[in-house]
C-alpha cells in the first residue's frame, strides 16, 4: 500500500533529490575525494566565478555559518580560493583553483552516471518531457518568488 506523501509533489521532488544526493556520493568517493555538497559549490562557483559567500549560500540554499564551514575544508583541500572584494572590504569572491577546474570533468561525469541510473528505463522522448516539465516547474517557481520578492511587505500589526 502506497502512502499518502508519496503522492505530494514537495515530497516527491524532495525525496529524488536526496536519493540522487546519495547516490552521487557513493558513486562520487570512488573517483572524487569530494562530495555531493562540495561538488555543487564547484558547479556554482565555475558558472558564477567571483560570487562571495553570502550570494553562494543563497544558490545553495544553506545557512552563512554551514557554507563557511564547508568553504573552509575546501579552502584547505586546495579547491577554491577566497581573494578580496575590489570594492566591499567586508567581502570576499570566491574563484576556483586550476586543481578543482581539473575536478570538473570527472566530477560532471560522476553526476551523469547518476542521471542515467536515476532515469534507467525511460525512454529518450520521457526524459526529454520529465526535463521540459521540470524546467517550466523550476521557471513558474522562480517567477513567483520574484513577485513575492517585489511586493512590499505589509504592516501586519494594524
Amino acid at each position: 500500500m502506497k502512502k499518502r506523501h508519496e503522492h505530494r509533489f514537495g515530497f516527491l521532488v524532495t525525496e529524488v533529490g536526496r536519493l540522487v544526493g546519495k547516490l552521487f556520493d557513493q558513486r562520487a568517493k570512488h573517483v572524487l575525494s569530494l562530495t555531493c555538497a562540495q561538488c555543487r559549490v564547484l558547479s556554482y562557483l565555475a558558472y558564477n566565478d567571483g560570487i562571495n559567500q553570502a550570494t553562494l549560500a543563497d544558490l545553495l540554499d544553506v545557512t552563512p555559518i554551514a557554507i563557511a564551514r564547508l568553504l573552509d575544508r575546501m579552502a584547505e583541500g586546495g579547491w577554491i580560493e577566497r581573494t578580496d572584494h575590489p570594492t566591499d572590504r567586508r567581502a570576499h569572491q570566491l574563484r576556483l583553483t586550476p586543481k578543482a577546474h581539473a575536478t570538473l570533468d570527472a566530477a560532471h561525469h560522476v553526476g551523469d552516471g547518476v542521471r542515467d541510473e536515476a532515469l534507467a528505463g525511460l525512454t529518450e522522448a520521457e526524459t526529454a518531457e520529465l526535463m521540459r516539465l521540470l524546467q517550466k516547474v523550476r521557471g513558474n517557481l522562480s517567477d513567483r518568488l520574484d513577485a513575492l520578492d517585489d511586493t512590499p511587505v505589509q504592516n501586519q500589526a494594524a
